[in-house]
């Protein structure tokens, strides 16, 4: 059964949020207490009502989703999966249906906890804790990613938090 969760929630969020898309969709990363890693998507009516879209899509045998980012352009989402050091990729339908398009796009080493797209959405930055660095991703026209060059290193140990513009 689908959930459907009543809540006042504010009117900015129900005008489309940008996290996903601007199309009104929430999409969730799920970490499994860091034994697996998935997505989900929810539908946000403009009564407040919460409506489950794509519940728990899998990205394969990865593990501890942590940080998801979704392209300006609402087509494409990417969670760090920090256990398994690797970054998934998904599809976005219209309707906000997810379906996995690469359980490892790109493999960052270490504990990858954070990430952010560029304003322009041509690239995705990836903070690696475990590493104390942040990887840079090209994001290709058809969602895929391609390593830029080595990341940045140096960053201080305890680094957290991550924004791009």
């Amino acid at each position: 059964m689908p959930l459907r969760h009543r809540h006042a929630y504010p009117a900015a969020l129900r005008r489309g949020l940008p996290a996903a898309g601007g199309r009104g969709n929430l999409i969730v990363s799920e970490a499994f207490g860091g034994t697996a890693s998935a997505l989900s998507s929810y539908d946000l009516s403009p009564d407040g009502e919460l409506n489950v879209i794509s519940p728990s899509v899998a990205a394969g045998t990865e593990k501890a989703a942590c940080w998801v980012v979704v392209t300006k352009n609402g087509r494409y989402a990417y969670t760090t999966n920090t256990a398994s050091g690797t970054v998934s990729s998904y599809t976005i339908r219209h309707n906000g249906t997810l379906q996995l398009a690469n359980a490892q796009a790109a493999s960052v080493g270490g504990a990858p906890i954070d990430a952010a797209i560029t304003g322009n959405g041509r690239f995705l930055y990836v903070l690696n804790a475990a590493l104390n660095r942040i990887d840079g991703l090209q994001i290709n026209s058809d969602g895929t990613l391609a390593a830029v060059a080595a990341g940045i290193t140096g960053l201080p140990a305890g680094t957290n938090g991550l924004a791009a513009s």
